[in-house]
């Protein structure tokens, strides 16, 4: 059995960690500070697809 990513697991993975060190973690400790919600932070991973990852398909995921 192979547990190597697949290449679309690898171009997944990039995008995250490109987005949580543009975005997240340059917020991070603002954030913490004053325990506002990070609406603006979510809207962007949504937008990637990255909130629906892990929702099949079928319910309105990405699979």
């Amino acid at each position: 059995m192979d547990f190597a990513p697949t290449e679309e697991q690898l171009l997944i993975q990039r995008m995250a960690r490109d987005v949580a060190e543009r975005v997240l973690a340059p917020r991070a400790a603002a954030r913490d500070l004053s325990g506002e919600f990070p609406l603006a932070e979510l809207r962007e991973l949504a937008g990637l697809g990255l909130l629906g990852i892990a929702v099949p398909d079928a319910l309105g995921g990405a699979g």
